[in-house]
């Protein structure tokens, strides 16, 4: 086996890790999106009434939940691997639409629905 077909092999192989972690980052920051979306649609008023502190209080509860089980993951993930960098990058960018919704969960305006009948 040459040095070059050595060097090839890894290029690939990193170019393949590169991809996977990627495609998962995308699908976790997707399904991180939409399950926080349905929380503060489920969670928020109706009709721009003030919203009740107990869904808003449920809310945020469940928002803070969303953001940890998404972050976990790629926690154990930049805990485990070798190359550690690749992980946290992608996993920071997976877990950033968590962290906003949370973030913008935190105001009161953000849990005033204008969904009327």
């Amino acid at each position: 086996m040459s040095a070059t077909s050595v060097e090839r092999r890894e290029t690939i192989r990193s170019v393949g890790t590169w991809i996977g972690l990627v495609v998962a980052g995308v699908l976790a920051a997707g399904v991180v999106a939409v399950v926080d979306w349905f929380v503060l649609w489920g969670q928020s008023s109706t009709c721009y009434e003030a919203p009740d502190p107990d869904q808003v209080l449920t809310g945020r509860i469940w928002l803070g939940a969303v953001l940890l089980v998404s972050a976990l993951p790629w926690l154990l993930g930049a805990r485990m691997s070798r190359n550690r960098t690749p992980v946290v990058v992608v996993g920071l960018s997976a877990v950033l639409p968590g962290l906003l919704f949370f973030l913008d969960g935190l105001r009161t305006a953000a849990w005033v629905g204008g969904f009327c009948f």
